[in-house]
């Protein structure tokens, strides 16, 4: 993440203190390592695509209490996209595979309407210049956190197929 953007975090201490049931926000779940994994809610329903699956329509509740029971270091991204369903973006996915399709693949599909091979910063950085943030919430995450570390596609892909071998790794947030 670059320095222009550390500046627009706002710490929470709560993610009670954010109205995530309505609008659209960005996930970015392990924002303290890299890669991080990415989901997406709107109007009170998460998606997300993982490397075992995807969570599609999960009550944004039942996800908020597995990130602050497990206070996972995270980003939450307002944005200002005109759309009225994530369902659509996710549809044609069933799991990321560490080749062509990650967590961001449907995100940037929402966002683009096309399938571009972009990390999460060319994402931010192009929803940024659009105009199309309003706001950047940091929950567990230190007031010291300096921002997204860069990374490059080859990272995601190996994080995905380590993620494939793994064995037992059924717990909502994941890295990809």
């Amino acid at each position: 993440m670059s320095s222009i953007w550390i500046d627009k975090v706002k710490h929470k201490n709560s993610v009670d203190e954010i109205e995530l049931t309505s609008g659209i926000y960005l996930w970015v779940w392990h924002a303290d390592k890299i890669p991080p994994h990415i989901g997406v809610s709107l109007g009170g329903h998460y998606f997300s695509l993982k490397s075992n699956g995807k969570d599609s329509n999960l009550p944004v509740g039942k996800v908020l209490e597995i990130l602050t029971k497990k206070k996972i270091p995270s980003l939450l991204v307002q944005c200002d996209l005109q759309v009225e369903s994530i369902q659509p973006f996710f549809k044609d996915y069933q799991s990321a595979d560490g080749i062509d399709i990650t967590c961001l693949t449907p995100l940037i599909h929402l966002v683009f309407n096309d399938n571009r091979k972009i990390t999460l910063h060319v994402l931010l950085d192009n929803l940024f210049q659009a105009n199309k943030i309003k706001s950047i919430y940091a929950v567990h995450l230190t007031e010291d956190y300096k921002g997204l570390e860069e990374y490059d596609r080859e990272v995601i892909n190996q994080r995905i197929k380590n993620l494939k071998n793994a064995k037992g790794k059924k717990y909502l947030p994941e890295v990809c």
